[in-house]
């Protein structure tokens, strides 16, 4: 923004259904989802790749006197919160329940609800490292190690016209990693 002041900068948050829709009408320049584009009008950019982490609320434990979290203990003594990633939840959940098959399942559309649902004891999830990482190194959550395959998530922008100004602000996206 200070690099180019007479740009005007809005943001408008969508569910990633409705980004492409969006950029297709104009209504905005540029969106940030995790669902690449099929519309054969629009390009998309891949901007990150995150991995998918079993995300649990913090015990209380000393992380170097605690015995390490079990996957089998985690999953089957816990809801496990679904659903909050439009990509990844069709093929995890097969494999889930394949190795856990009494695992009871709770869905939570949004990532920021099923983050404080963990925090709050109700439940576990597989969320991308990059939407946990705050809560990670502040100690409200954890990680564990997980023996089931693990997707990866992406990030793409996604862009109608391919304008100088919009490859400069996804370049700057990709330098700049929240």
């Amino acid at each position: 923004m200070n690099k180019h002041p007479t740009v005007e900068v809005s943001v408008k948050v969508l569910e990633s259904e409705e980004i492409e829709k969006a950029v297709l009408s104009e209504e905005i320049d540029l969106g940030l989802s995790c669902l690449e584009t099929t519309d054969r009008e629009l390009h998309y950019q891949i901007l990150f790749t995150d991995e998918v982490k079993l995300i649990v609320p913090h015990d209380g434990a000393d992380a170097e006197s605690a015995p390490p979290l079990d996957e089998e203990e985690i999953l089957t003594s816990n809801y496990l919160l679904t659903e909050n990633h439009p990509v990844y939840w069709e093929s995890l959940t097969r494999e889930v329940k394949h190795k856990y098959p009494n695992i009871k399942m709770m869905k939570v559309s949004q990532i920021h609800i099923t983050k404080r649902f963990i925090i709050e004891g109700l439940g576990v999830s597989f969320l991308p490292l990059s939407t946990v990482r705050r809560e990670l190194l502040e100690g409200w959550l954890l990680e564990v190690s997980t023996t089931i395959p693990l997707p990866k998530a992406h990030t793409y922008a996604i862009i109608k016209h391919n304008h100088s100004k919009q490859q400069e602000f996804m370049t700057f996206l990709q330098n700049y990693r929240i």
